[in-house]
């Protein structure tokens, strides 16, 4: 057994943490019940014992107290038959009869026969030791014991002077020493005086003194054979003991403390129940702390009370207590054995898992298997976790990225966009170009709060399309225009369309500060057509300034001598901001030229027409500036510009406007042409560099600097001298240099973190760059460690 308990000493002072929470947890889950229920049940059983002497001593009290009381009404019953008088006839009571002739040898029959009558009286109290009969008009006493005596020699004038000041009504005098009364009694006695009056009259008539022997009455009192150390008295509320089980003790006063008790309880009255009120409580008494029950007697200023020492009280729960204790205590001892055999059954399958997982590695474990395998678990929740995010926002990403590029015109992924449909058979789609005027937005609101406002619109069109119940997917196809996409089972008509546009067209005006412009198309032929959809829809959105966004235009709706002007007008600003974007500021010129022109020869135009395609084409310039310089116009600059413009009175006027001062403000100089391209290149380098582990391609790089692709590939080959992808390759393969100088990292690793689908494509691109392959850089630098790099 020493052994045992060496080892689990041994086993617990090995730091396996673990191990000890697991062996602490079942420890706590076997033993705190049992603890609990022992200490309860101990309790429980305690209350009861204690509860159970309350109920006994109770009973005892109200026993002590009725025999008591009967005591006493014998008396009365004694005394009753010497003073009934009957008023219906001319006999005198007895005791009255006694009254009314003088004590002396004369009257001696009279004086036999009271002597009598006293002897019964004493006979039938056994308790009583003197009888005594009170003559006040002749002042003096017989006794039982034949002796007549005159009230100097009867020696005891406070039973006198009770008897003249109270002739109604029976008196009680408590105990008083034997020495306190007379030679007469040398035992402790209580007094009783029953006085009567005169048959005639309202005077005293005479008095019954009865001396009962203290002592005698005190062995009436009856104790709980279950506590035979306890105490049975009556004390009246000066806390003067009248009687007591232990006769030595009567005389005796309380202390302090228990009379205020007995006072308290007295003046508290009785309980509900017509019983007199039962107190409880602990003091200190006969030279030890006791249980005092205390109750008040119902005719006499008394009370009855048992003391219990407190030891003899508490000894049998405090038994019971400490059985009930030593049984759960076996019960904890039997379930600590158990739980250590349980913590090592429990234990021995985590360790062979822990091995398993590890696979014989001690990498990156620590001491305890338990803590190990949560690490472990730990990891492996986390890493899946980040892959769901990853896979979710990837998916999500690539969906949105199919379906923009699917509206803009590349197929190539169409078939896997069918999945998208929200049900089988929907081969229609409705879509909805929604623009903003995206000048306005840049000349009155920042760039936050643009973007709030593009939030607004895109949950005010779900929330009125979904009236409908129909489902809708909202795209950004830049900022301010949006394509709402929607799958239907019938194909949209042109009443239809413009239904749900005008809807949401009035949302936009009670919600919106500034004015928003749609056009509707729609797919009969499924997905692969949604791209022709976008085309005339984004067609329409050029009428705009003409039709305005009280209505959706619809495309097929217009006039078509109207849309080919548009469309002629359209085609020539195009150009303008192509040339303009390639910094081939006099073609823009040219062109320009040419539209002002074409707008002069047969066109049939209104002044607001002028006005509202000459705006647009300005914000088409301001757009095709801020791409190529990657620069915005201040707000503050483009309001006088406008106000400017739509002062000029003839197309005339507004041509030389454009050319003289629009035009030459986007047109950057040639040593700011230089200085912008090194700029477009070093932030692609920089996205380069910081994103090397990533997909890159050529359009991404476009799309962030905002140029034409073509463009960035010219700039950056004559910035850099070296193309884009021999670039982006050779800056990765001189980042695999630096980790094939790390020992730790695998060849795989580095493969995936540059973004190759295989090693073998890796190595030979590295090889094909380097000259060399990774395995013979690797063995190279290991020799060279203390030397420069092996060059690329």
């Amino acid at each position: 057994m020493m052994k045992k308990l060496q080892g689990l000493w041994t086993w617990m002072r090995s730091g396996h943490q673990m191990k000890k929470k697991l062996l602490v947890s079942l420890l706590l889950l076997s033993s705190i019940p049992v603890a609990v229920i022992g200490l309860f049940t101990a309790r429980f059983t305690s209350s009861i014992i204690l509860d159970q002497a309350y109920q006994s001593n109770m009973y005892f009290l109200r026993q002590n107290e009725k025999e008591m009381e009967g005591v006493f009404r014998r008396l009365n019953d004694l005394l009753f038959q010497f003073t009934y008088h009957n008023y219906n006839s001319d006999n005198l009571a007895t005791l009255n009869r006694f009254t009314n002739e003088d004590l002396v040898p004369a009257n001696w029959k009279m004086v036999l026969q009271l002597g009598d009558m006293l002897n019964v009286v004493k006979n039938g109290m056994g308790q009583a030791l003197e009888v005594d009969f009170y003559s006040p008009h002749y002042k003096k006493i017989m006794t039982s014991d034949g002796n007549i005596l005159t009230e100097d020699q009867f020696n005891d004038p406070k039973v006198l002077n009770e008897s003249r000041d109270h002739p109604i009504g029976s008196r009680w005098i408590d105990t008083r020493m034997g020495l306190q009364v007379n030679e007469r009694f040398t035992k402790p006695v209580i007094t009783v005086i029953c006085p009567f009056m005169q048959s005639t009259g309202n005077s005293l008539g005479g008095a019954i003194i009865i001396y009962f022997d203290a002592s005698e009455l005190s062995r009436l009192l009856t104790l709980p054979p279950e506590y035979p150390s306890s105490s049975m008295f009556i004390a009246n509320r000066d806390g003067n003991i009248l009687m007591h089980s232990n006769p030595d003790a009567i005389g005796n006063r309380l202390n302090n403390d228990i009379v205020q008790e007995l006072n308290s309880l007295s003046n508290s009255g009785g309980s509900d129940d017509d019983f007199p009120a039962i107190g409880k409580y602990t003091a200190d008494l006969e030279g030890e702390r006791r249980l005092i029950y205390t109750l008040p007697s119902g005719t006499k200023a008394w009370n009855y009370i048992i003391s219990i020492p407190m030891d003899a009280l508490t000894s049998k729960p405090r038994q019971t207590l400490y059985t009930i204790l030593l049984i759960s205590l076996a019960l904890i001892l039997i379930a600590i054995f158990i739980a250590l055999k349980a913590s090592r059954n429990i234990y021995e399958p985590v360790q062979r898992l822990a091995g398993k997982l590890s696979k014989g590695q001690t990498e990156g474990r620590v001491g305890d298997e338990i803590q190990w395998l949560d690490h472990f678990v730990s990891r492996v929740m986390e890493q899946n976790q980040k892959l769901s995010e990853e896979a979710a926002a990837y998916f999500a990403h690539m969906e949105n990225y199919r379906l923009h590029q699917l509206l803009l015109g590349n197929p190539q992924d169409s078939a896997s966009m069918t999945g998208w449909a929200a049900g089988q058979g929907e081969a229609h789609y409705a879509l909805f170009l929604i623009e903003t005027d995206q000048l306005m937005l840049d000349k009155t609101y920042s760039r936050t709060d643009q973007y709030l406002f593009f939030y607004c619109i895109q949950n005010i069109a779900q929330e009125v399309l979904r009236l409908h119940s129909l489902i809708p997917h909202i795209l950004t196809m830049h900022p301010g225009l949006f394509a709402v996409l929607i799958p239907m089972a019938h194909p949209p008509g042109n009443e239809l369309l413009r239904t749900y546009g005008n809807e949401m067209l009035s949302a936009f005006r009670r919600h919106l500060p500034f004015p928003v412009f749609i056009a509707a198309s729609h797919s009969s032929f499924g997905i692969p057509d949604v791209h022709d959809a976008y085309i005339e829809a984004v067609r329409a959105l050029r009428y705009r300034f003409l039709l305005g966004d009280k209505e959706t235009i619809l495309m097929n709706a217009l006039e078509p001598r109207l849309a080919f002007q548009v469309d002629v007008l359209y085609e020539q600003e195009a150009k303008i901001c192509a040339a303009l974007q390639a910094w081939r500021i006099e073609e823009a010129l040219e062109t320009f030229d040419l539209l002002t022109e074409t707008m002069k020869d047969g066109y049939e135009m209104t002044r607001e027409f002028v006005t509202g395609f000459f705006t647009r084409l300005f914000a088409s310039l301001i757009k095709a500036a801020k791409h190529q310089q990657n620069k915005a116009i201040s707000p503050e600059t483009i309001e006088p510009l406008l106000l400017s413009l739509a002062e000029q009175p003839t197309i005339s006027d507004m041509n030389h406007y454009f050319k003289t001062v629009i035009i030459p403000l986007l047109t950057p100089k040639p040593e700011d042409q230089t200085a912008e391209k090194i700029r477009i290149v070093q932030e692609v380098l920089d996205y380069i560099h910081a994103r090397y582990d990533q997909d890159i391609s050529l359009q991404l790089c476009s799309d962030l600097v905002h140029i034409h692709p073509v463009q960035l590939s010219r700039i950056f080959k004559q910035i850099v001298e070296e193309k884009f992808v021999d670039y982006v390759i050779a800056y990765r393969m001189r980042k695999a240099t630096e980790m094939l100088d790390n020992p730790t990292i695998k060849l795989q690793d580095i493969a995936e973190k540059l973004r190759y689908t295989s090693v073998q494509n890796f190595i030979r691109t590295f090889k094909k760059t380097t000259g060399v392959t990774p395995g013979q850089y690797r063995k190279h630098a290991e020799q060279q460690a203390a030397r420069s790099p092996f060059p690329i």
